[in-house]
């Protein structure tokens, strides 16, 4: 008797490590919970339709208020956006969160771009993010929370250094090594 208790024990160890909180990954919820679409900047702020464009979901551990921090991290490969009467909207559905379980608290972060001006986010030059917000993770028994909190956001030209300013550069490069010779 006594080594069954320890099997399991040992097996709901085993299988609570591996537990994986979920989220619901849409921006847009019944109820009016969540309604925040995604529009383009490029395009007279239309909202941004069909599947040239790309949503993801980047998690961190609750309390990451840094957009830039290297504690995102992207959570599967991305979901189109919808067209027509869906435009601006994307409905991944129930996703997995690895690394933190059901009922742990994390910043949640969605980033858009558009996939006609590069391969991926980083390379992009038409791409944007929301705001964080903190979701606590559902998943077993507990339902997939919602988005509450995502706010409406665009997705528009990342700036390039403007040819004046490469052209500064250049002419003090130059002034600097005339006064050396």
């Amino acid at each position: 008797m006594k080594k069954l208790l320890v099997i399991t024990a040992a097996l709901f160890v085993a299988a609570t490590s591996w537990a994986q909180g979920t989220l619901n990954f849409a921006n847009f919820a019944g109820g009016g919970t969540v309604n925040a679409p995604i529009s383009d900047a490029t395009k007279g702020n239309a909202l941004a339709s069909g599947s040239t464009y790309m949503a993801l979901l980047y998690v961190a551990p609750a309390g990451t208020t840094d957009p830039t921090s290297n504690l995102f991290t992207l959570i599967g490969t991305g979901t189109p956006l919808s067209s027509g009467a869906g435009a601006g909207y994307f409905l991944g559905g129930d996703t997995a969160v690895a690394n933190f379980g059901t009922g742990s608290t994390i910043s949640v972060l969605v980033r858009a771009f558009d996939t006609t001006t590069g391969a991926n986010y980083a390379s992009a030059t038409v791409r944007g993010q929301s705001n964080i917000i903190p979701v606590t993770l559902g998943g077993g028994q507990v339902p997939s929370p919602n988005l509450v909190g995502l706010q409406a956001f665009s997705v528009n030209v990342v700036p390039e250094p403007s040819t004046i300013a490469l052209g500064v550069i250049g002419a003090a490069a130059l002034l600097l090594r005339r006064r050396r010779a």
